[in-house]
């Protein structure tokens, strides 16, 4: 199984000819190489955790290149009409579904989008950056008007023994029986001013085997901010001895699970 990071919350997990894409999207920032389009192309399958636009802005040009299916709920479907995407090619999604592409299996989970507190707030919109990125700031109003959040989903990718717990937004709900001590859970790691205790909360609700973390680039300034990770790895070592926390590097595969395999 490997699994590849492509900026922001944009994952692919692929094992043999299955390529499970999730979050697709392109780097609005020229200081961050952005994923190539056929990085994105000849999917088995797409999946999309909500609405936002840095999980979606980018879907009309990327379907063109996939002949699968578009997998996300009602509110992002109708999004997806508006934007020119043909019903035929969006799957609406619903909490507790299992689906099967080949090996893997993904289960679908009801989850909610992180509550940015004020001091992030303030940070993000009173900034020089504003100006500096005003054109993409311009994008996002724009953007954030025509694509609302909606449902939130998390996935269970499941392939034999081995499980990925996989978020785009670091919140879950607390009415939803989720998987514990996956094998692998992935931490988006952006949206609030005091992330190392509010992440470390997220996690050990989960007591997961293996940490990713994802999420923490600056991709689509001045929304984004580039987040400093090195405290909270530091931590979780010293928390957490036996959880390896990895950290990926953009568009490189990573090979996960070697030790499942043999």
């Amino acid at each position: 199984m490997k699994l590849t990071w492509y900026g922001t919350a944009s994952i692919k997990i692929t094992v043999g000819k299955t390529s499970l894409l999730f979050d697709p999207f392109f780097s609005l920032n020229p200081a961050i190489p952005p994923a190539h389009l056929e990085d994105f192309a000849k999917s088995t399958a797409i999946f999309i955790t909500h609405g936002h636009f840095d999980h979606l802005m980018h879907l009309p040009t990327i379907w063109k290149q996939n002949t699968c299916l578009i997998h996300c709920g009602s509110t992002v479907c109708n999004a997806l009409y508006r934007l020119g995407i043909p019903k035929n090619r969006i799957r609406t999604i619903a909490h507790g579904e299992e689906l099967k592409f080949g090996s893997l299996t993904v289960r679908i989970y009801r989850s909610r989008h992180i509550k940015f507190d004020l001091p992030i707030i303030m940070k993000t919109f009173f900034n020089i950056r504003i100006i500096r990125y005003f054109k993409n700031f311009k994008i996002f109003l724009q953007a954030n008007r025509a694509m609302p959040m909606g449902e939130v989903f998390a996935y269970e990718i499941i392939h034999k023994k081995t499980n990925i717990l996989h978020f785009g937004s670091l919140a879950f709900d607390d009415s939803v029986q989720y998987p514990q001590n996956p094998t692998l859970l992935t931490v988006p790691y952006q949206g609030r001013s005091d992330l190392e205790k509010y992440a470390m909360s997220f996690i050990l609700t989960f007591k997961p085997k293996a940490i990713l973390l994802h999420h923490f680039d600056d991709t689509f300034p001045p929304i984004s901010s580039a987040v400093n990770i090195e405290t909270f790895i530091k931590n979780a070592k010293s928390m957490l001895p036996t959880v390896p926390v990895i950290v990926p590097n953009y568009g490189k595969p990573i090979n996960l699970f070697e030790s499942h395999a043999k």
